[in-house]
């Protein structure tokens, strides 16, 4: 994320999609990606806080986490 930040102009914009367990993913894939280590919504935000990325929108579609960040 800090490449990302480095990269891009002043107000460029980043999306970032993880895996996000939930039922879908579950149905899917099984247990395979039923591991811990995935995390959850506050990590992902505070990642991109910390890169210089202000979230403008984030939420979920199916088996993902989605963040819409801005660069400060």
């Amino acid at each position: 994320m800090g490449e990302a930040a480095r990269v891009l102009k002043p107000r460029g914009e980043f999306l970032l999609m993880v895996l996000y367990k939930d039922l879908w993913l579950k149905f899917a894939m099984g247990p395979i990606f039923m591991h811990p280590g995935i995390g959850d919504a506050l990590r992902w935000t505070g990642f991109l806080e910390a890169a210089g990325f202000e979230v403008v929108e984030q939420g979920t579609q199916p088996a993902t986490l989605y963040y819409l960040a801005r660069k400060r």
